[in-house]
């Protein structure tokens, strides 16, 4: 088979869900016989070390998408890969520009990573977002969505026909994965006599909604002794930390940052817990079912119905709601957690999801 070149395009490879997915998928599509380029607005981020051997970086140098256009075009008109797969909303709209400006035969794959509506903030970005994605997002060749929830809200809000978008769900349980999840996680709150621990994994920003959290925990806390690991860095740590000195719970959680093996915590802990606001299809909601961690998550726009089959593997609750939260931490903790079939986890494997992909970037003729 020839070797075709399938091009990603990304802002940069800083830690975050759609970057994990990149990397992942361009590990399964070299093993496939697939040359891969990663195109970056800017070449930075700590996941540029998890490049895969074989995988090529391009770094077209620019602060933003705009001035990362001329570029972009220059690399088509070079290159001429055979699939420009974009990974970011706003990313997307670049993509079929430049396709149309480097009068180049590429084939664009747009991926629809969250729920637009309510990621895009504030309301000025929200209206252009709209209209930009109205009329680019139907001259892409393929429009792939992480969920069904977020392929609905694509629909209605920037008006795109439902007859263009095709759902994929992310390549989220790979082959390392329960290596990683087997291997000590080096934390004394592991231990055997130790009160019980809830994670959280995910960025310190107000899609993940940790106050709520923090609240929940404080109340489920008073009536059985826990401890709080929440894996991730952004923003909010500050803020966060203001909180549980208020709550008064700041001797019984600990935020240590990003984690390179989430899975050895994941696969210990007594109970994972998401309190998002909003996802697209939440990967490490999946990656705890899948190292047998009991879980609980908010039931936001889009994805964790999906995933837990509208409750039957995993408690659902309001978003923004401590108070229910905190009776499912509880309810969890009682050893009410509910099993989650294998057969059930399949699809979110990257065996399963690869093919779906390889569909769409390099289409039978």
């Amino acid at each position: 088979m020839t070797e075709k070149l399938v091009s990603i395009f990304l802002p940069d490879l800083n830690i975050g869900g759609s970057e994990k997915v990149a990397i992942t998928l361009a590990r399964e599509f070299i093993q496939y016989g697939l040359r891969v380029d990663f195109v970056l607005v800017k070449a930075k981020g700590d996941l540029l070390q998890e490049v895969p051997t074989g995988a090529n970086v391009v770094d077209l140098k620019a602060s933003n998408f705009v001035t990362s256009l001329p570029a972009l075009v220059r690399y088509l008109k070079v290159s001429r890969p055979q699939t420009l797969l974009s990974f970011m909303d706003f990313s997307n709209v670049f993509a079929v520009l430049a396709r149309i400006l480097a009068r180049v035969q590429t084939r664009i794959v747009i991926r629809i990573p969250t729920t637009l509506s309510l990621n895009i903030t504030p309301w000025y970005k929200k209206v252009m977002g709209r209209i930009l994605f109205h009329f680019t997002y139907p001259l892409a060749d393929q429009i792939v969505s992480v969920s069904d929830g977020a392929a609905a809200d694509l629909v209605e809000f920037a008006w795109i026909s439902e007859s263009l978008i095709k759902t994929i769900y992310n390549p989220i349980i790979t082959a390392d994965l329960f290596l990683k999840a087997a291997e000590p996680a080096d934390d004394p709150w592991f231990r055997p006599e130790e009160p019980p621990v809830i994670i959280a994994v995910g960025r310190l920003d107000p899609a993940k909604d940790y106050p709520t959290l923090l609240q929940a925990f404080a109340r489920a806390n008073q009536t059985l002794p826990m401890r709080l690991i929440i894996l991730g860095e952004g923003k909010e740590r500050s803020r966060l930390e203001d909180q549980a000195d208020q709550l008064g719970i700041s001797e019984s959680i600990r935020m240590p940052g990003f984690s390179s093996n989430p899975f050895a915590y994941l696969s210990k802990a007594q109970a994972y817990v998401m309190s998002s606001a909003w996802e697209g299809l939440p990967g490490t909601l999946i990656q705890a079912m899948a190292c047998g961690c009991p879980v609980i998550s908010t039931n936001c726009k889009s994805g964790p119905a999906e995933i837990l089959n509208n409750g039957e593997f995993g408690h659902l609750v309001s978003v923004g709601d401590p108070e229910e939260l905190a009776d499912a931490i509880l309810d969890v903790l009682a050893e009410n957690g509910r099993q989650v079939p294998v057969s059930w986890l399949e699809q979110f494997t990257a065996a399963k999801t690869i093919n779906q992909y390889i569909e769409v970037v390099i289409p039978e003729p």
